[in-house]
């Protein structure tokens, strides 16, 4: 990650100038810059920070957000946790590390589309910003980006995501999680001591890594067709007591992935023809019940009509913001139930 970062970093020879409050450094040989903030500005607690800067004649569209540009820590601008809001540049595509580390005051911010790239240390301890919905187009979301904040609600990971670094979303208030396409693994710590009572994980994730959903809140989870459960995913997550599996073949699991009292529940898996496999697991086969998955029948798609809820295929994937609307028939997961659409 380093090495990424620097290649987004000003080259030695940039132009730079100042505007207001802000200093600007272009980047490489485009018209594109990166700003900061002035030592001897003034910051508000209503940040506007321009898409569009003119100077000496020609226009540089604002792409980049330093490091620690907003940070309220005590040695670099602790007046920033007064913040409220931020209205951020329309083309903006990375905020470098911890550019807004610390600032409690924030409540929400709204991202651009064009975001790529979310830095390390971006927005951790927040701790009253409840709302920052991820745009579609990011792509990178570094290790603890997104820690200690009060992120509540619904959080979904853009399919675009391809690197989601460790403890990212540690210690937030969602308690809803769905997983994108782009992601292969998940990230050491990435949910731990957070309140989820529901995950959608799709098929492409193939590794849970250590501690990526310690301490969690959920009775029951769906672990998707990973091929490895590393030790001490679930790990301090009491109320689990149910686990169901999409995969036929029994994932590499560890005794320690899950809480001891786990086991005395029940593991579901997809059908009654391996049912044995997973029996004969060192791991697997510690659980008290071991049955297959139910299809839901035409009593359980009337019971789900009634309610306005997120629909997703069994791979994970949203399909619908309602049952109502999906045409297709098929097995569908909405409310947390599996849904036979006929």
């Amino acid at each position: 990650m380093a090495v990424a970062a620097a290649m987004c970093a000003p080259a030695a020879s940039a132009l730079e100038f100042d505007d207001g409050m802000y200093h600007f450094v272009t980047i490489g040989e485009s018209t594109d810059v990166m700003a900061s903030i002035n030592d001897y500005s003034k910051i508000t607690k209503n940040v506007v920070i321009p898409t569009e800067v003119t100077f000496a004649g020609t226009t540089y569209t604002v792409t980049h957000l330093s490091g620690w540009m907003f940070s309220a820590r005590p040695d670099t601008h602790p007046e920033c946790k007064n913040i409220e809001t931020v209205t951020l540049p329309e083309r903006l595509t990375t905020f470098e590390y911890a550019v807004f580390e610390d600032c409690t005051g924030l409540k929400e911010i709204v991202f651009p589309e064009s975001l790529k790239w979310i830095g390390r240390y971006c927005f951790v301890r927040c701790a009253n910003l409840e709302k920052a919905i991820l745009p579609p187009n990011v792509e990178v979301i570094q290790g603890e980006a997104f820690m200690q904040t009060g992120l509540t609600g619904e959080l979904v990971i853009p399919d675009a995501v391809t690197t989601m670094g460790d403890n990212a979303f540690q210690s937030t208030r969602f308690t809803k999680v769905t997983v994108g396409k782009g992601l292969s693994s998940i990230s050491t710590g990435v949910f731990a001591w957070t309140p989820i009572t529901e995950i959608v994980i799709p098929a492409n994730v193939a590794t849970l890594m250590p501690f990526c959903f310690q301490g969690i809140a959920a009775s029951r989870v769906n672990v998707g067709s990973p091929a490895v459960i590393a030790v001490n995913a679930f790990v301090e997550s009491p109320n689990l007591r149910e686990v169901q599996v999409e995969s036929t073949t029994p994932p590499v699991v560890l005794e320690g992935s899950f809480p001891i009292d786990t086991y005395s529940g029940k593991l579901i898996v997809p059908n009654e023809d391996c049912i044995a496999a997973y029996r004969a697991d060192a791991v697997w086969g510690k659980f008290a019940t071991i049955e297959a998955a139910k299809s839901g029948g035409l009593e359980d798609v009337l019971a789900e009509k009634k309610a306005d809820t997120t629909v997703y295929n069994t791979q994970g994937i949203r399909v619908a913001d309602d049952i109502n609307d999906v045409t297709v028939p098929g097995l569908y997961i909405a409310g947390g139930k599996k849904v036979l659409v006929k």
